[in-house]
Protein backbone atom coordinates (compact mmCIF):
# COMPACT_ATOMS: atom_id res chain seq x y z
CA UNK A 1 0.00 0.00 0.00
CA UNK A 2 0.98 3.77 -1.42
CA UNK A 3 2.53 5.98 1.87
CA UNK A 4 0.56 8.45 0.37
CA UNK A 5 -3.25 8.98 -0.08
CA UNK A 6 -4.16 10.39 -3.33
CA UNK A 7 -5.40 13.47 -1.84
CA UNK A 8 -2.05 14.05 0.17
CA UNK A 9 -0.29 13.55 -3.68
CA UNK A 10 -2.26 16.34 -5.30
CA UNK A 11 -1.38 18.47 -2.28
CA UNK A 12 2.23 17.87 -2.48
CA UNK A 13 1.56 19.04 -5.92
CA UNK A 14 -0.02 21.85 -5.30
CA UNK A 15 2.54 23.27 -2.42
CA UNK A 16 4.71 22.92 -5.71
CA UNK A 17 3.03 24.86 -7.43
CA UNK A 18 2.39 27.71 -5.46
CA UNK A 19 6.51 27.82 -4.13
CA UNK A 20 7.47 28.95 -7.60
CA UNK A 21 4.80 31.70 -8.71
CA UNK A 22 7.22 34.49 -8.31
CA UNK A 23 9.78 33.02 -10.39
CA UNK A 24 7.14 32.00 -13.11
CA UNK A 25 7.22 36.01 -13.78
CA UNK A 26 10.25 35.54 -14.53
CA UNK A 27 10.15 32.52 -16.97
CA UNK A 28 7.58 34.27 -18.42
CA UNK A 29 9.15 37.66 -19.36
CA UNK A 30 12.14 35.34 -20.84
CA UNK A 31 9.60 33.20 -23.22
CA UNK A 32 8.17 36.44 -24.39
CA UNK A 33 11.80 38.29 -25.60
CA UNK A 34 14.01 35.14 -25.86
CA UNK A 35 12.17 32.26 -27.29
CA UNK A 36 9.29 33.62 -28.91
CA UNK A 37 7.80 30.65 -30.58
CA UNK A 38 6.87 29.16 -26.76
CA UNK A 39 3.99 30.73 -26.55
CA UNK A 40 2.78 32.47 -23.54
CA UNK A 41 4.52 30.19 -20.75
CA UNK A 42 1.65 30.24 -18.47
CA UNK A 43 -1.66 30.83 -20.46
CA UNK A 44 -3.59 27.52 -20.74
CA UNK A 45 -3.98 26.69 -24.76
CA UNK A 46 -6.56 23.91 -25.83
CA UNK A 47 -4.58 23.24 -28.90
CA UNK A 48 -2.06 24.28 -31.47
CA UNK A 49 -4.26 26.45 -33.09
CA UNK A 50 -4.66 28.96 -30.43
CA UNK A 51 -1.04 29.92 -30.51
CA UNK A 52 -0.66 32.84 -32.98
CA UNK A 53 2.51 32.00 -34.39
CA UNK A 54 2.67 35.43 -35.98
CA UNK A 55 2.10 37.19 -32.86
CA UNK A 56 5.97 38.30 -31.77
CA UNK A 57 5.84 42.08 -31.27
CA UNK A 58 7.43 41.38 -27.98
CA UNK A 59 10.73 41.23 -29.77
CA UNK A 60 11.70 44.05 -31.38
CA UNK A 61 15.15 43.30 -31.35
CA UNK A 62 16.48 39.65 -31.89
CA UNK A 63 20.09 39.81 -29.71
CA UNK A 64 18.91 37.55 -27.09
CA UNK A 65 17.57 34.98 -29.75
CA UNK A 66 20.12 34.42 -31.78
CA UNK A 67 22.60 34.35 -28.79
CA UNK A 68 20.58 31.65 -26.58
CA UNK A 69 20.24 29.74 -29.27
CA UNK A 70 23.96 29.61 -30.20
CA UNK A 71 24.79 28.74 -26.69
CA UNK A 72 22.63 26.33 -26.26
CA UNK A 73 24.03 24.50 -29.42
CA UNK A 74 27.78 25.19 -28.42
CA UNK A 75 27.07 23.51 -24.88
CA UNK A 76 25.02 20.97 -26.64
CA UNK A 77 28.47 19.96 -29.11
CA UNK A 78 30.84 20.59 -25.88
CA UNK A 79 29.27 18.38 -23.69
CA UNK A 80 27.40 15.84 -25.36
CA UNK A 81 28.65 15.74 -28.98
CA UNK A 82 25.86 13.62 -31.08
CA UNK A 83 29.25 12.49 -33.05
CA UNK A 84 31.71 11.31 -30.21
CA UNK A 85 31.23 8.91 -27.38
CA UNK A 86 31.29 11.53 -24.26
CA UNK A 87 31.75 9.54 -21.39
CA UNK A 88 33.99 5.87 -20.75
CA UNK A 89 33.22 3.98 -17.56
CA UNK A 90 35.75 2.27 -15.16
CA UNK A 91 35.81 1.12 -11.93
CA UNK A 92 36.37 3.62 -8.63
CA UNK A 93 39.34 1.58 -7.31
CA UNK A 94 41.88 2.40 -9.88
CA UNK A 95 43.97 -0.52 -8.97
CA UNK A 96 40.70 -2.62 -10.85
CA UNK A 97 41.03 -1.56 -14.11
CA UNK A 98 44.45 -3.62 -14.47
CA UNK A 99 42.58 -6.60 -13.79
CA UNK A 100 42.91 -8.74 -16.91
CA UNK A 101 39.74 -8.42 -19.10
CA UNK A 102 38.76 -5.82 -16.69
CA UNK A 103 39.33 -3.04 -19.50
CA UNK A 104 38.21 -4.85 -22.06
CA UNK A 105 35.04 -5.61 -20.57
CA UNK A 106 34.43 -1.72 -19.26
CA UNK A 107 35.27 -0.72 -23.08
CA UNK A 108 32.57 -3.11 -24.08
CA UNK A 109 29.80 -1.94 -21.49
CA UNK A 110 31.22 1.99 -22.36
CA UNK A 111 29.75 1.18 -26.08
CA UNK A 112 26.71 -0.88 -24.96
CA UNK A 113 25.19 2.21 -23.17
CA UNK A 114 26.34 4.89 -25.71
CA UNK A 115 24.95 3.25 -28.77
CA UNK A 116 21.64 2.92 -26.35
CA UNK A 117 21.91 6.42 -26.06
CA UNK A 118 22.36 6.99 -29.45
CA UNK A 119 19.94 4.70 -30.99
CA UNK A 120 17.16 6.64 -28.56
CA UNK A 121 15.69 10.35 -29.20
CA UNK A 122 18.55 11.55 -26.54
CA UNK A 123 19.94 14.04 -28.98
CA UNK A 124 17.12 15.78 -29.85
CA UNK A 125 15.68 15.79 -26.98
CA UNK A 126 18.89 16.75 -25.04
CA UNK A 127 19.15 19.96 -27.24
CA UNK A 128 15.72 21.17 -25.50
CA UNK A 129 16.92 20.64 -22.37
CA UNK A 130 19.66 22.78 -23.08
CA UNK A 131 17.99 25.39 -24.45
CA UNK A 132 15.68 25.64 -21.04
CA UNK A 133 18.91 25.38 -19.01
CA UNK A 134 20.06 28.69 -21.39
CA UNK A 135 16.95 30.45 -20.84
CA UNK A 136 15.20 29.49 -17.31
CA UNK A 137 18.30 27.95 -16.02
CA UNK A 138 16.10 24.67 -14.55
CA UNK A 139 15.06 21.67 -16.88
CA UNK A 140 13.84 18.60 -16.57
CA UNK A 141 14.53 15.47 -18.38
CA UNK A 142 12.76 12.13 -18.19
CA UNK A 143 14.04 8.60 -19.28
CA UNK A 144 11.96 5.93 -19.63
CA UNK A 145 12.85 2.56 -20.12
CA UNK A 146 10.53 1.29 -23.08
CA UNK A 147 9.51 -2.52 -21.57
CA UNK A 148 6.51 -3.40 -20.71
CA UNK A 149 5.56 -5.30 -17.63
CA UNK A 150 9.04 -5.64 -17.39
CA UNK A 151 9.14 -7.99 -20.98
CA UNK A 152 12.39 -7.67 -21.90
CA UNK A 153 11.63 -9.49 -25.42
CA UNK A 154 10.83 -6.80 -27.97
CA UNK A 155 12.79 -4.04 -26.29
CA UNK A 156 13.32 -1.41 -28.33
CA UNK A 157 15.75 0.39 -25.68
CA UNK A 158 15.10 3.85 -24.23
CA UNK A 159 13.66 7.27 -24.89
CA UNK A 160 14.11 10.64 -23.40
CA UNK A 161 11.30 13.52 -22.65
CA UNK A 162 12.46 17.12 -21.79
CA UNK A 163 9.27 17.82 -19.63
CA UNK A 164 8.36 21.79 -20.47
CA UNK A 165 8.83 23.74 -17.64
CA UNK A 166 5.71 24.50 -17.15
CA UNK A 167 3.94 21.55 -16.77
CA UNK A 168 7.06 20.14 -14.31
CA UNK A 169 7.41 20.33 -10.53
CA UNK A 170 9.96 18.55 -8.39
CA UNK A 171 10.96 18.18 -4.57
CA UNK A 172 14.29 17.98 -3.89
CA UNK A 173 16.69 15.65 -1.60
CA UNK A 174 19.13 16.95 0.89
CA UNK A 175 21.84 16.57 -2.72
CA UNK A 176 19.70 18.57 -4.81
CA UNK A 177 18.24 15.77 -6.97
CA UNK A 178 14.91 14.77 -7.40
CA UNK A 179 12.95 13.40 -4.35
CA UNK A 180 9.58 13.27 -6.32
CA UNK A 181 8.29 14.30 -9.66
CA UNK A 182 4.57 16.04 -10.38
CA UNK A 183 3.78 16.72 -14.08
CA UNK A 184 0.81 18.69 -14.96
CA UNK A 185 -0.83 16.74 -18.11
CA UNK A 186 -4.21 18.90 -19.90
CA UNK A 187 -5.96 15.81 -21.67
CA UNK A 188 -8.81 16.00 -23.27
CA UNK A 189 -11.55 12.75 -21.98
CA UNK A 190 -10.91 10.94 -25.24
CA UNK A 191 -6.70 11.26 -24.24
CA UNK A 192 -7.71 10.21 -21.07
CA UNK A 193 -9.66 7.63 -22.52
CA UNK A 194 -7.28 6.48 -24.81
CA UNK A 195 -4.33 6.39 -22.08
CA UNK A 196 -6.41 4.26 -19.47
CA UNK A 197 -8.22 1.01 -19.01
CA UNK A 198 -11.84 2.42 -19.00
CA UNK A 199 -12.81 0.68 -15.99
CA UNK A 200 -10.56 3.34 -13.92
CA UNK A 201 -11.83 6.19 -15.48
CA UNK A 202 -14.91 8.04 -13.83
CA UNK A 203 -18.49 7.76 -15.67
CA UNK A 204 -18.34 11.65 -16.32
CA UNK A 205 -15.12 11.39 -18.18
CA UNK A 206 -16.26 8.47 -20.21
CA UNK A 207 -19.70 10.35 -20.81
CA UNK A 208 -17.55 13.55 -22.43
CA UNK A 209 -15.44 11.26 -24.64
CA UNK A 210 -18.74 9.92 -26.78
CA UNK A 211 -19.71 13.52 -26.76
CA UNK A 212 -19.15 16.10 -29.48
CA UNK A 213 -19.81 19.38 -27.54
CA UNK A 214 -17.19 17.98 -24.93
CA UNK A 215 -13.89 17.46 -27.19
CA UNK A 216 -12.11 20.17 -26.30
CA UNK A 217 -12.43 20.08 -22.40
CA UNK A 218 -9.63 19.52 -20.80
CA UNK A 219 -9.34 18.40 -17.64
CA UNK A 220 -5.78 18.26 -15.20
CA UNK A 221 -4.06 15.10 -14.85
CA UNK A 222 -1.19 14.72 -12.65
CA UNK A 223 1.41 12.30 -12.79
CA UNK A 224 3.00 11.50 -9.57
CA UNK A 225 6.52 10.01 -9.38
CA UNK A 226 7.93 9.49 -5.73
CA UNK A 227 9.72 7.43 -3.43
CA UNK A 228 8.02 4.49 -1.59
CA UNK A 229 9.56 4.21 2.06
CA UNK A 230 10.56 0.58 2.90
CA UNK A 231 8.80 -1.07 5.36
CA UNK A 232 9.85 -2.09 8.78
CA UNK A 233 12.23 -5.67 8.38
CA UNK A 234 11.78 -5.12 4.60
CA UNK A 235 14.98 -5.84 2.30
CA UNK A 236 16.45 -3.37 0.39
CA UNK A 237 14.77 -4.76 -3.27
CA UNK A 238 17.65 -5.72 -5.98
CA UNK A 239 16.92 -3.29 -8.95
CA UNK A 240 19.53 -5.33 -11.02
CA UNK A 241 16.57 -7.94 -11.34
CA UNK A 242 12.75 -7.48 -12.73
CA UNK A 243 10.26 -7.32 -10.19
CA UNK A 244 6.96 -6.96 -10.44
CA UNK A 245 5.17 -2.81 -10.55
CA UNK A 246 4.23 -2.71 -6.82
CA UNK A 247 7.35 -3.77 -5.53
CA UNK A 248 9.84 -1.11 -6.80
CA UNK A 249 11.51 1.14 -5.08
CA UNK A 250 9.52 4.09 -7.15
CA UNK A 251 5.83 4.69 -7.76
CA UNK A 252 3.76 6.52 -9.84
CA UNK A 253 -0.13 7.30 -9.77
CA UNK A 254 -2.00 9.58 -12.59
CA UNK A 255 -4.45 10.94 -10.77
CA UNK A 256 -7.12 13.22 -11.95
CA UNK A 257 -7.08 16.60 -10.21
CA UNK A 258 -10.67 17.16 -9.90
CA UNK A 259 -11.84 14.40 -8.12
CA UNK A 260 -8.83 12.99 -6.57
CA UNK A 261 -9.65 9.39 -8.70
CA UNK A 262 -5.89 7.13 -9.61
CA UNK A 263 -6.36 6.21 -13.34
CA UNK A 264 -2.94 4.54 -13.28
CA UNK A 265 -0.08 3.26 -11.20
CA UNK A 266 2.77 1.44 -11.37
CA UNK A 267 6.34 1.53 -10.68
CA UNK A 268 9.89 2.26 -11.22
CA UNK A 269 13.37 1.21 -10.64
CA UNK A 270 15.08 4.54 -10.50
CA UNK A 271 14.23 7.69 -10.05
CA UNK A 272 13.15 8.56 -14.09
CA UNK A 273 13.47 12.01 -13.14
CA UNK A 274 16.33 14.44 -13.68
CA UNK A 275 16.78 18.08 -12.89
CA UNK A 276 19.70 19.86 -14.09
CA UNK A 277 20.37 23.41 -13.47
CA UNK A 278 22.78 25.91 -15.08
CA UNK A 279 23.94 27.56 -12.10
CA UNK A 280 22.39 27.14 -8.70
CA UNK A 281 22.81 29.67 -5.66
CA UNK A 282 22.86 27.40 -2.38
CA UNK A 283 19.63 26.87 -0.14
CA UNK A 284 17.67 27.74 -3.77
CA UNK A 285 15.49 24.89 -5.91
CA UNK A 286 15.84 26.84 -8.88
CA UNK A 287 18.88 27.48 -11.15
CA UNK A 288 19.67 31.14 -12.82
CA UNK A 289 21.03 31.34 -16.56
CA UNK A 290 22.18 33.58 -18.82
CA UNK A 291 19.13 35.03 -20.01
CA UNK A 292 18.05 35.87 -16.41
CA UNK A 293 21.40 37.70 -15.84
CA UNK A 294 20.65 39.86 -19.11
CA UNK A 295 17.21 40.14 -18.96
CA UNK A 296 17.48 44.17 -17.73
CA UNK A 297 19.43 44.52 -21.03
CA UNK A 298 16.96 42.85 -23.10
CA UNK A 299 14.23 44.47 -22.00
CA UNK A 300 15.65 47.89 -21.89
CA UNK A 301 17.24 47.25 -25.59
CA UNK A 302 13.22 45.82 -26.88
CA UNK A 303 11.91 48.89 -25.42
CA UNK A 304 14.56 51.30 -27.31
CA UNK A 305 14.21 49.53 -30.54
CA UNK A 306 10.78 49.70 -30.11
CA UNK A 307 10.90 53.61 -29.53
CA UNK A 308 13.64 54.20 -32.16
CA UNK A 309 10.73 52.36 -34.85
CA UNK A 310 8.38 54.72 -33.96
CA UNK A 311 10.57 58.02 -33.98
CA UNK A 312 11.72 56.10 -37.22
CA UNK A 313 8.48 56.53 -38.39
CA UNK A 314 7.98 60.52 -37.73
CA UNK A 315 10.82 60.72 -39.37
CA UNK A 316 9.92 59.07 -42.26
CA UNK A 317 6.30 60.40 -42.37
CA UNK A 318 6.36 63.53 -40.74
CA UNK A 319 3.40 65.39 -39.51
CA UNK A 320 2.66 68.65 -41.74
CA UNK A 321 1.90 71.96 -40.37
CA UNK A 322 -0.49 73.97 -42.43
CA UNK A 323 -1.93 77.42 -41.97
CA UNK A 324 -5.45 77.30 -41.25
CA UNK A 325 -6.79 78.43 -44.82
CA UNK A 326 -4.05 77.23 -47.02
CA UNK A 327 -5.85 73.99 -48.43
CA UNK A 328 -9.13 73.15 -49.42
CA UNK A 329 -8.87 69.74 -48.33
CA UNK A 330 -7.22 67.15 -47.20
CA UNK A 331 -3.53 66.77 -48.56
CA UNK A 332 -3.36 63.61 -50.11
CA UNK A 333 0.10 61.44 -50.10
CA UNK A 334 -0.47 58.77 -52.76
CA UNK A 335 1.59 58.15 -55.85
CA UNK A 336 0.19 60.83 -58.37
CA UNK A 337 -1.96 62.32 -55.79
CA UNK A 338 -3.38 66.37 -57.21
CA UNK A 339 -3.93 68.33 -53.90
CA UNK A 340 -5.25 72.14 -54.37
CA UNK A 341 -3.61 75.09 -52.22
CA UNK A 342 -3.17 78.21 -51.99
CA UNK A 343 0.41 78.44 -51.53
CA UNK A 344 3.20 75.58 -50.71
CA UNK A 345 5.76 78.55 -48.56
CA UNK A 346 3.63 77.70 -45.24
CA UNK A 347 3.40 73.51 -45.76
CA UNK A 348 5.93 72.76 -43.30
CA UNK A 349 7.08 68.78 -42.00
CA UNK A 350 7.31 68.69 -37.94
CA UNK A 351 10.54 68.55 -36.71
CA UNK A 352 11.06 64.85 -35.24
CA UNK A 353 14.11 66.09 -32.31
CA UNK A 354 15.39 62.10 -32.80
CA UNK A 355 19.42 61.61 -32.21
CA UNK A 356 19.41 58.45 -34.26
CA UNK A 357 23.52 58.16 -33.63
CA UNK A 358 22.91 58.17 -29.45
CA UNK A 359 20.06 55.85 -29.91
CA UNK A 360 22.10 53.31 -32.54
CA UNK A 361 25.05 53.50 -29.97
CA UNK A 362 23.51 52.98 -26.81
CA UNK A 363 21.76 49.95 -28.42
CA UNK A 364 24.86 48.56 -29.77
CA UNK A 365 26.34 48.94 -26.27
CA UNK A 366 23.16 46.73 -24.79
CA UNK A 367 23.56 44.53 -27.50
CA UNK A 368 27.49 43.99 -26.93
CA UNK A 369 26.25 43.25 -22.98
CA UNK A 370 23.36 40.75 -23.87
CA UNK A 371 25.90 38.75 -26.23
CA UNK A 372 28.43 38.96 -23.16
CA UNK A 373 25.81 37.16 -21.13
CA UNK A 374 25.03 34.51 -23.59
CA UNK A 375 29.45 34.18 -23.74
CA UNK A 376 29.16 34.58 -27.60
CA UNK A 377 32.27 36.46 -27.71
CA UNK A 378 33.85 33.33 -26.58
CA UNK A 379 31.91 30.61 -28.96
CA UNK A 380 32.53 33.13 -32.25
CA UNK A 381 35.71 31.85 -34.25
CA UNK A 382 37.94 34.86 -35.53
CA UNK A 383 37.31 36.44 -39.20
CA UNK A 384 40.57 35.29 -40.07
CA UNK A 385 40.53 32.22 -42.58
CA UNK A 386 43.16 30.44 -39.71
CA UNK A 387 43.55 30.39 -36.14
CA UNK A 388 46.91 30.08 -35.41
CA UNK A 389 47.78 27.11 -32.26
CA UNK A 390 48.42 29.24 -29.28
CA UNK A 391 44.43 31.50 -30.19
CA UNK A 392 42.90 28.10 -30.14
CA UNK A 393 44.08 27.03 -27.06
CA UNK A 394 43.86 30.50 -25.56
CA UNK A 395 40.47 30.20 -26.76
CA UNK A 396 40.00 26.54 -25.16
CA UNK A 397 40.94 27.90 -21.96
CA UNK A 398 38.30 30.62 -22.11
CA UNK A 399 35.85 28.42 -22.63
CA UNK A 400 36.58 26.18 -19.69
CA UNK A 401 37.15 28.67 -17.34
CA UNK A 402 33.50 30.03 -18.26
CA UNK A 403 31.63 27.05 -18.79
CA UNK A 404 33.68 24.59 -16.72
CA UNK A 405 31.61 24.81 -13.72
CA UNK A 406 28.49 24.87 -15.65
CA UNK A 407 29.44 21.66 -17.80
CA UNK A 408 30.74 20.25 -13.93
CA UNK A 409 26.78 20.90 -12.54
CA UNK A 410 24.92 19.63 -15.57
CA UNK A 411 27.38 16.03 -15.60
CA UNK A 412 26.31 15.76 -12.04
CA UNK A 413 22.43 16.38 -12.58
CA UNK A 414 21.82 14.55 -15.49
CA UNK A 415 24.34 12.95 -17.25
CA UNK A 416 25.94 10.63 -14.68
CA UNK A 417 22.46 9.61 -13.71
CA UNK A 418 21.08 9.15 -16.75
CA UNK A 419 24.74 6.62 -17.69
CA UNK A 420 23.72 4.76 -14.47
CA UNK A 421 20.28 4.30 -14.48
CA UNK A 422 20.69 3.12 -18.53
CA UNK A 423 23.43 0.66 -17.17
CA UNK A 424 20.90 -0.60 -14.68
CA UNK A 425 18.32 -0.80 -17.67
CA UNK A 426 20.60 -3.23 -19.68
CA UNK A 427 21.63 -5.07 -17.19
CA UNK A 428 17.70 -6.02 -16.42
CA UNK A 429 17.52 -6.45 -19.83
CA UNK A 430 20.50 -8.97 -20.34
CA UNK A 431 22.57 -6.37 -22.61
CA UNK A 432 25.18 -6.43 -20.46
CA UNK A 433 28.15 -9.45 -19.93
CA UNK A 434 29.49 -10.40 -16.92
CA UNK A 435 31.93 -8.65 -15.68
CA UNK A 436 35.55 -10.54 -15.02
CA UNK A 437 35.83 -13.20 -12.22
CA UNK A 438 36.24 -11.15 -8.67
CA UNK A 439 35.16 -7.52 -10.35
CA UNK A 440 31.38 -8.12 -9.75
CA UNK A 441 30.64 -6.27 -6.50
CA UNK A 442 33.59 -3.47 -7.69
CA UNK A 443 31.70 0.31 -7.73
CA UNK A 444 31.75 1.75 -11.18
CA UNK A 445 32.68 5.37 -12.24
CA UNK A 446 31.77 7.38 -14.94
CA UNK A 447 34.63 9.99 -16.54
CA UNK A 448 33.50 12.15 -19.30
CA UNK A 449 35.16 12.22 -22.35
CA UNK A 450 32.99 15.29 -24.16
CA UNK A 451 35.21 18.51 -25.85
CA UNK A 452 34.82 20.35 -23.25
CA UNK A 453 36.13 17.88 -20.90
CA UNK A 454 38.91 16.95 -22.74
CA UNK A 455 39.72 21.15 -22.59
CA UNK A 456 39.97 20.58 -18.77
CA UNK A 457 42.09 17.65 -19.06
CA UNK A 458 44.55 19.30 -21.50
CA UNK A 459 46.68 21.00 -18.88
CA UNK A 460 47.26 17.75 -17.24
CA UNK A 461 48.45 15.84 -20.17
CA UNK A 462 50.59 19.18 -21.01
CA UNK A 463 51.72 18.78 -17.92
CA UNK A 464 52.91 14.83 -18.48
CA UNK A 465 54.56 16.40 -21.37
CA UNK A 466 56.56 19.12 -19.88
CA UNK A 467 58.25 16.50 -16.84
CA UNK A 468 58.69 14.01 -19.26
CA UNK A 469 60.70 15.94 -21.99
CA UNK A 470 62.68 17.91 -19.11
CA UNK A 471 63.25 14.40 -17.29
CA UNK A 472 64.99 13.53 -20.90
CA UNK A 473 66.73 16.32 -20.96
CA UNK A 474 68.68 16.04 -18.42
CA UNK A 475 69.55 12.99 -18.62
CA UNK A 476 72.04 13.74 -21.55
CA UNK A 477 74.20 14.98 -17.90
CA UNK A 478 72.70 13.65 -15.31
CA UNK A 479 71.28 9.94 -16.61
CA UNK A 480 70.21 8.80 -12.99
CA UNK A 481 67.81 11.53 -13.01
CA UNK A 482 65.26 9.07 -15.50
CA UNK A 483 64.91 6.80 -12.63
CA UNK A 484 62.59 9.54 -11.01
CA UNK A 485 59.92 8.68 -13.68
CA UNK A 486 57.53 6.35 -14.08
CA UNK A 487 57.48 5.87 -17.58
CA UNK A 488 54.64 3.39 -17.79
CA UNK A 489 52.50 5.03 -15.64
CA UNK A 490 53.11 8.39 -17.68
CA UNK A 491 51.81 6.52 -20.80
CA UNK A 492 48.51 5.24 -19.05
CA UNK A 493 47.90 8.10 -17.20
CA UNK A 494 48.24 10.55 -20.98
CA UNK A 495 45.92 7.67 -22.69
CA UNK A 496 43.39 7.96 -19.97
CA UNK A 497 43.14 11.87 -20.30
CA UNK A 498 42.94 11.62 -23.93
CA UNK A 499 40.15 8.89 -23.72
CA UNK A 500 42.61 6.78 -25.54
CA UNK A 501 40.76 2.79 -26.72
CA UNK A 502 41.27 0.75 -23.47
CA UNK A 503 41.94 -2.26 -26.18
CA UNK A 504 45.46 -0.36 -27.24
CA UNK A 505 47.08 -0.23 -24.10
CA UNK A 506 48.60 -3.72 -22.64
CA UNK A 507 47.54 -4.94 -19.03
CA UNK A 508 50.48 -5.09 -16.36
CA UNK A 509 50.82 -8.93 -17.44
CA UNK A 510 51.17 -8.72 -21.14
CA UNK A 511 53.81 -5.90 -20.46
CA UNK A 512 55.76 -8.18 -18.47
CA UNK A 513 55.38 -11.18 -20.78
CA UNK A 514 56.60 -9.10 -23.49
CA UNK A 515 59.61 -7.50 -21.74
CA UNK A 516 60.20 -10.86 -20.54
CA UNK A 517 60.52 -12.25 -24.26
CA UNK A 518 62.53 -9.75 -25.44
CA UNK A 519 64.76 -9.76 -22.94
CA UNK A 520 65.05 -13.62 -23.58
CA UNK A 521 64.98 -12.97 -27.49
CA UNK A 522 67.87 -10.34 -26.36
CA UNK A 523 69.96 -12.83 -24.66
CA UNK A 524 69.81 -15.49 -27.07
CA UNK A 525 71.11 -13.11 -30.08
CA UNK A 526 73.39 -12.02 -27.74
CA UNK A 527 74.95 -16.12 -27.28
CA UNK A 528 74.32 -16.12 -30.41
CA UNK A 529 76.40 -13.71 -31.90
CA UNK A 530 79.34 -14.87 -29.51
CA UNK A 531 79.32 -18.00 -30.53
CA UNK A 532 79.66 -16.44 -34.13
CA UNK A 533 81.98 -14.57 -33.03
CA UNK A 534 84.31 -17.82 -32.28
CA UNK A 535 83.67 -19.55 -35.21
CA UNK A 536 85.02 -17.13 -37.30
CA UNK A 537 88.14 -16.71 -34.95
CA UNK A 538 88.70 -20.86 -34.81
CA UNK A 539 88.38 -20.23 -38.74
CA UNK A 540 90.72 -17.57 -38.69
CA UNK A 541 93.82 -19.46 -36.80
CA UNK A 542 93.24 -22.70 -38.60
CA UNK A 543 93.98 -25.97 -37.47
CA UNK A 544 94.43 -28.05 -34.30
CA UNK A 545 97.39 -26.34 -33.01
CA UNK A 546 95.40 -22.85 -34.07
CA UNK A 547 92.86 -24.20 -31.99
CA UNK A 548 94.83 -24.97 -28.59
CA UNK A 549 96.86 -21.50 -28.73
CA UNK A 550 93.63 -19.94 -29.03
CA UNK A 551 91.90 -22.15 -26.06
CA UNK A 552 95.21 -20.99 -24.19
CA UNK A 553 94.83 -17.21 -24.59
CA UNK A 554 90.97 -17.22 -23.92
CA UNK A 555 92.16 -18.76 -20.81
CA UNK A 556 94.55 -16.76 -19.95
CA UNK A 557 92.24 -13.83 -20.96
CA UNK A 558 89.43 -15.36 -18.12
CA UNK A 559 91.82 -15.09 -15.97
CA UNK A 560 93.30 -11.49 -16.25
CA UNK A 561 89.98 -9.87 -17.15
CA UNK A 562 90.91 -9.06 -21.19
CA UNK A 563 90.37 -10.45 -24.64
CA UNK A 564 92.69 -12.36 -26.31
CA UNK A 565 95.53 -11.27 -28.18
CA UNK A 566 95.66 -12.01 -32.25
Amino acid sequence: MSKFTPAQLIARYEACRTSRRTIEGVWNDITRLVFPYKGDMFNDYPDEQSIDWRENRDVFDSTAVFAAARLSASIHGLITNPFLRWFEASFRDSKLNEVAGAREWLEEVSEVIYQTLQDSNLNTEGGEMYQDLVGYGTSVLVEEDTAIDGDYDDWEGVKFQCIPIREAFFESDYEGGVAAFYRRNEWTAVQIMSKFMSEDVPETIREQAESAESVGIRHDVILCVYVENLEPGQEVPDVSRVMPADRRPIQWRYILQSDKTVLGTGGYYEMPAFAPRWRKMSGSQWGWSPAMIALPDIKTVNAMAEQGLAAGEKAIDPAIFIPEMDIFSDLDFTAGAVNVVRSTENIIAAPSGSDFQQEVARIDRLRISIMEAFHSNELELKESPAMTATEAMIREDKMQRLLGPTAGRINTDVWGPVINRTFMILTRAGKIAQPPAGLENAELDIAFLGPLSRAQSSDKIAAIDRVVEGALMLAETVPDNLDLIDFDEATRERARLLAAPATIINDEDKVEQLRETRAKAQEEAKQAAQMQQGSEMIKNVGGPEGVEQLTSQMQQAQGQGQGPQQ
